[in-house]
């Protein structure tokens, strides 16, 4: 059936209503959920990220460079090129490019 533009609108108009009434409790329940957790860190990393990240010390040489040393590979970073993008050459690049004065306040 043919409605006019007014007729048109009408019945968009009950069908979008109908649609938000039906659907809306399962949207309601969605976005409470998600807000239940928010805020809470709750991601854990895969192993082998948390095996780098134990694996990695680092330590001020001076005020401007930090040394890392990876602990399984035996690697030492800053260097040149490193063989992998792994956790300690990611920390320690992060840590040298801080400002200094940041730096006092890191957690061990």
């Amino acid at each position: 059936p043919r409605y006019s533009a007014s007729g048109y609108l009408n019945a968009m108009f009950f069908r979008t209503c109908w649609a938000l009434l039906f659907f809306e409790p399962c949207w309601s329940q969605q976005w409470k959920d998600w807000l239940k957790e928010f805020g809470h860190d709750s991601f854990r990393y895969p192993g082998w990220i948390r095996e780098q990240m134990q694996g990695c010390s680092c330590h001020l040489a001076d005020e401007v460079q930090v040394i890392c040393l990876e602990r399984l590979s035996g690697e030492r970073f800053p260097q040149a090129t490193p063989k992998e993008l792994s956790w300690c050459s990611a920390r320690q690049y992060l840590l040298s490019h801080m400002p200094s004065f940041d730096l006092q306040f890191l957690p061990g």
